[in-house]
């Protein structure tokens, strides 16, 4: 099992869901891989610090990071991200099943697109409605800019409901 969360703990004894699950499966017996993000959003730095025990592969995919939550670089963050995980699948074994969390819809339509293209079973965990804050946070509401990203997450969900 692949579980990708672009937002995962930065140490094994943190209350994480993605690090919680991932343990769980494993002691089920299922062979996981928690996959995510180089970037803490916590501290804002990469990181390099030991998570800790695991009883599962952890992998970081690397993404550039930002300063703060509302700004055009965490988006462009994102989709850097997105762009390095798509690399990430492309050359790993095919897992038989991915669990994705979302946000970041750039990462979440990334491993969508890639489960429905090979026929991967996918589940989607709907985490919270991140893109909101950008009607909250930005001048204006943002302009156009939240207005798509609804649909950015409505194409995520009825991908995993066709695989």
């Amino acid at each position: 099992m692949l579980l990708v969360a672009h937002f995962s703990a930065d140490h094994h004894t943190a209350n994480d869901r993605f690090t919680d699950l991932a343990a769980r499966f494993q002691s089920a017996g299922v062979d996981v891989e928690l996959v995510t993000s180089s970037f803490s959003h916590v501290r804002k730095c990469q990181r390099t610090w030991d998570y800790g025990p695991l009883t599962f592969r952890r992998t970081l995919v690397r993404e550039p990071g930002y300063e703060t939550n509302v700004s055009p670089s965490r988006l462009w963050s994102h989709r850097v991200m997105a762009h390095n995980v798509r690399r990430f699948l492309r050359r790993r074994p095919r897992p038989d099943v991915i669990y994705c969390a979302v946000p970041s819809l750039a990462v979440g339509r990334a491993v969508a697109n890639f489960a429905h293209r090979h026929q991967i079973p996918l589940v989607i965990d709907v985490q919270d409605l991140w893109p909101e804050a950008f009607r909250i946070a930005l001048p204006c509401g943002g302009g156009p800019l939240p207005f798509s990203l609804p649909w950015l997450g409505w194409r995520i969900t009825s991908t995993a409901a066709r695989t």
